[in-house]
């Protein structure tokens, strides 16, 4: 894999940066079994990172086996760049990191600790080929690439936010519009009720996805992404975060998804289950290949209190059938 080294400076600070994370680490899984009998030196994992990061290019992602070891996605944080308003993207530490996340990237590099085989998350493992040997670096620490399946998404829920047509629709009263400003969908009641992109924790991982709460009452909260090409495939996702899940106030949330006028699919989201709903989206289904497509994503419960949900989808110009068959299973 090509790519450029990260200068002086910033590598300096991010190795003394992984010399103390490692301490830190080193010190806690003392006695602890559970996690490896072998904690990584700070050589060691400086060595891997290095690796790393001397040849790291665009498109790629990183991910460190077990996903707790934080010592090594610490340094990495300080050796490379991050991205405005979005962090580190490239940087998988996810506990679950989840097929639709994981093919946005073009190649994988993964950094086994604690004697743990450098193997890619299981969620896309049947598809990641091994683009290297593993590369020993003792202690422990091993490193291997994979290139993934080609899946570049060409348009997504959050990067269209501003696009999308937003309403609270009471049982029985008038929709009313939410307009945007700023960075949001304000539909004059609570902060909480404004539709924006939010980072949250859903289904082991952190995600930045359209934040949609219904309410308030029985008011359903609609988000129709308009403008879609009369081809594609859209993979949906959507769940509650862990505050939600925690919270024993609230009852179950009906997501109703539904392309043009064709029949919608209704989707149950379980008050207190912490997963990951999936859909794949066939725009071609019915379609008049002239004409554009909407999605329409309607979110509501009988108690809205604490239902915080969570919406992303992409769009694609085409997919694998494998990768199709694989996200389309994903279903609770």
């Amino acid at each position: 894999m090509s790519g450029s080294s990260t200068p002086g400076r910033s590598r300096l600070i991010g190795l003394l940066t992984l010399v103390a994370a490692a301490a830190l680490s080193v010190a806690a899984l003392v006695g602890d079994s559970a996690r490896g009998k072998t904690a990584p030196t700070p050589k060691a994992l400086g060595a891997a990172i290095a690796n790393v990061t001397d040849r790291f290019a665009p498109g790629e992602a990183v991910w460190v086996e077990p996903y707790w070891e934080d010592a090594a996605w610490r340094a990495l944080e300080g050796l490379m760049p991050s991205r405005p308003g979005q962090g580190f993207p490239w940087l998988i530490t996810d506990e679950r990191p989840d097929l639709a996340s994981l093919m946005q990237h073009d190649a994988l590099w993964v950094i086994g600790t604690h004697n743990r085989r450098p193997l890619p998350p299981e969620a896309i493992r049947a598809f990641a080929v091994a683009d290297s040997e593993p590369f020993h670096f003792g202690d422990g620490v091993t490193v291997q690439t994979y290139k993934l399946p080609q899946a570049t998404a060409v348009r997504s829920l959050t990067g269209d936010l501003s696009k999308l047509l937003v309403s609270r629709i009471p049982k029985d009263k008038p929709a009313r519009r939410c307009r945007f400003r700023g960075d949001a969908h304000r539909c004059k009641d609570k902060p909480w009720f404004d539709v924006r992109v939010r980072d949250a924790d859903v289904d082991h991982r952190d995600v930045e996805w359209v934040f949609a709460h219904p309410g308030p009452g029985s008011t359903a909260v609609q988000v129709v992404w308009p403008d879609l090409p009369p081809k594609g495939i859209v993979v949906l996702r959507a769940g509650h975060n862990l505050a939600a899940v925690r919270k024993d106030v609230g009852e179950d949330v009906t997501l109703t998804v539904a392309l043009d006028k064709l029949a919608p699919e209704v989707i149950t989201l379980p008050a207190r289950e912490y997963t990951t709903f999936t859909r794949v989206i066939h725009l071609a289904d019915g379609a008049d290949p002239k004409r554009k497509r909407a999605l329409t994503l309607n979110v509501s419960s009988p108690d809205h209190e604490w239902r915080q949900v969570l919406l992303q989808a992409e769009l694609y110009e085409a997919l694998d059938p494998a990768l199709i068959e694989s996200l389309a299973s994903r279903r609770p």
